[in-house]
């Protein structure tokens, strides 16, 4: 996947862009908030797809926002008394004994699952439906009879990690009329990158927004990620000290703007300087051994 900063530095030295940027006066230049909107042009599948810089703007730091949140997603998985014996080989609860009584509490149900599918495939889903009735009452009744419950073993297993979102939110006041139709500009340059285009001929079909590619100064405030985000919302409010103000020619002096980002992939340890992980071919051997061993006990277990 092409890296949109080598668009983003290709494009500025061969048109030499100048950002749309508030304020006007240069007061920005050693904190600042840099938004590159890209449009992206996937075109003839065969082909390597486009990053065209659309819009730079160049913002203060924002009120609101500048936070670096890492979020990760794991989730709670039972393993069973059964298979989660099978994971505890040294320790004396989960002998053969233990595996005995697993199967033999399990069993019924096993068996009834089984049994309420085949005759739901051939009596109908009414059929199967009592067949299960009947066997969950038996495997509950014993259950009860031995005095056991079967361990859930339950296991926290990672299962990725979530797309960042941002909310950035900025106060702008203008000190002239010039300033207040900067910020115009940067509202609806942001509003045409954010909004999908209708295609020529096909008012049935939208086209894809720009993304966007965050950068700060001072920089380490927000890891950027280098894939850049899509714009989720852009909120604009004009009524700054609760009543509304303007220049002559309807020009806003006081504007609340308040953007979401949501990004387009995720951040991996590398981004932040870790080192790379390769799954060698002894771990992947390593991983079948101890599936081959599971098998096995389930098999003796059963028998």
């Amino acid at each position: 996947m092409a890296n949109p900063f080598d668009a983003i530095a290709k494009h500025d030295k061969e048109t030499q862009t100048k950002p749309l940027e508030f304020p006007m006066d240069g007061s920005t230049n050693s904190q600042h908030t840099i938004i590159n909107l890209i449009k992206y042009i996937r075109g003839n599948p065969s082909k390597k797809p486009s990053h065209i810089p659309a819009y730079i703007i160049k913002l203060p730091l924002p009120m609101s926002g500048i936070s670096d949140n890492v979020a990760l997603q794991y989730s709670d998985d039972k393993l069973g008394g059964f298979i989660g014996g099978l994971l505890e080989p040294n320790k004396k609860a989960s002998g053969m004994l233990g595996y005995g009584i697993a199967s033999a509490v399990n069993l019924p149900s096993t068996l009834g699952d089984a049994l309420s599918d085949l005759v739901t495939k051939y009596a109908g889903a009414g059929a199967g439906k009592a067949i299960s009735g009947l066997v969950d009452p038996a495997t509950s009744a014993l259950k009860q009879a031995v005095g056991l419950a079967i361990n859930p073993n339950l296991s926290l297993t990672f299962s990725g990690v979530q797309l960042r979102t941002h909310r950035f939110t900025w106060r702008l006041i203008a000190k002239s009329q010039k300033e207040s139709a900067a910020i115009e500009s940067i509202i609806k340059a942001l509003k045409i990158s954010a909004l999908p285009p209708k295609l020529d001929g096909a008012n049935f079909v939208l086209g894809y927004p720009h993304y966007a590619v965050l950068e700060f100064l001072p920089t380490g405030l927000i890891l950027s990620n280098k894939m850049g985000c899509f714009i989720t919302d852009i909120n604009v409010e004009y009524d700054g000290d609760g009543y509304p103000a303007f220049f002559k020619g309807n020009k806003p002096v006081i504007v609340d703007l308040s953007i979401g980002f949501r990004e387009r992939a995720i951040l991996t340890s590398e981004d932040y300087g870790g080192a790379s992980d390769t799954i060698t071919v002894e771990a992947v051997e390593s991983a079948k051994e101890v599936l081959d061993n599971l098998i096995n006990k389930a098999i003796e277990a059963i028998k």
